[in-house]
C-alpha cells in the first residue's frame, strides 16, 4: 500500500507539473485566441483518455532538423540509461550525473538538460507519445515563393512515419481566392514531404472548441496504431 500511495502522490504530481509545462508552452506561443481555446480543450482530451500522451515543444526554426537531431539525443540518452542499469556505478542516476560533471564531463547546462530528460523519458515514458510544437517553421518546404510556417505541428519520437500538420484559418486570412489557392499549394507542398495536412475552420473551433479537439485527438491515437 506505501508503494502503491508514493506512485500515486509521484504520478500525481508528474501530470500537474507536466500540465504546467504545457500550458506555459501555449501562452508563449499561440498566436490567437481561438488557437489557445483548441489547444487546451486538446490537451484537456489527452489528459482524459491518454494521460502523460502529449508534450508540448517551443517553436521549431527548422523542424524536420530539429526533430532528427532530437531523436538522436534520445538514442544516446537510451543508451546511457541502458549502460548505467548493467554497471550501476551509483545508487542512482542523477548522483552518477551529478559525478560527471565534477569532473568536468559534462556542463551545467548539459547536466540540466538530462534532468529533463530523465523525467520526461526515464521516470515518465514519453518516447512513445505524441509532441505537439506551435508555430514550426520548415525552411525546406516551399510554395507560392515562400517557406512553410503551419500552426501545429504532430510527431513520435519512436515513430519516424507520423508527421501531422494542423491549420487553424481564421475567415479573415483565408477567405479570398488567394488565399485559397496558397492554402492547398502549402498543403501540397507538405504532403509531398511525407506531411499529413489537417485544416479547421476558426468558426468551427470557436463555436465548438471541445469537439473539435476531441476530432483531432481521436485522429492522432488512430493514426498512431
Amino acid at each position: 500500500m506505501d508503494d502503491f500511495d508514493g506512485f500515486r502522490e509521484y504520478f500525481g504530481g508528474s501530470m500537474k507539473a507536466l500540465t504546467v509545462v504545457n500550458s506555459d508552452e501555449i501562452d508563449l506561443v499561440a498566436k490567437s485566441p481561438i488557437e489557445r481555446i483548441f489547444l487546451r480543450s486538446l490537451l484537456l482530451a489527452f489528459l482524459k483518455n491518454d494521460g502523460l500522451g502529449l508534450l508540448v515543444h517551443p517553436t521549431f526554426n527548422d523542424a524536420a532538423s530539429e526533430v532528427a537531431d532530437f531523436r538522436v539525443t534520445l538514442e544516446r540518452f537510451r543508451e546511457m540509461k541502458a549502460w548505467f542499469k548493467e554497471h550501476k556505478p551509483t545508487n542512482d542516476i542523477a548522483t552518477f550525473l551529478d559525478d560527471e560533471m565534477g569532473r568536468g564531463k559534462m556542463s551545467a547546462e548539459e547536466r540540466r538538460y538530462c534532468d529533463e530528460l530523465i523525467f520526461k523519458y526515464y521516470y515518465v515514458p514519453l518516447d512513445g507519445s505524441y509532441h505537439m510544437s506551435l508555430q514550426p517553421r520548415f525552411p525546406n518546404v516551399v510554395a507560392s515563393g515562400k517557406t512553410v510556417r503551419p500552426d501545429i505541428y504532430f510527431w513520435m519520437p519512436t515513430r519516424p512515419d507520423i508527421n501531422v500538420v494542423v491549420e487553424c484559418d481564421g475567415f479573415a486570412f483565408h477567405s479570398d481566392k488567394e488565399a485559397f489557392t496558397r492554402d492547398r499549394q502549402r498543403d501540397r507542398a507538405l504532403k509531398a514531404r511525407g506531411y499529413d495536412v489537417l485544416r479547421f475552420s476558426g468558426s468551427e473551433i470557436f463555436n465548438d472548441p471541445v469537439n473539435s479537439a476531441h476530432e483531432l485527438a481521436t485522429y492522432l491515437w488512430e493514426r498512431a496504431r
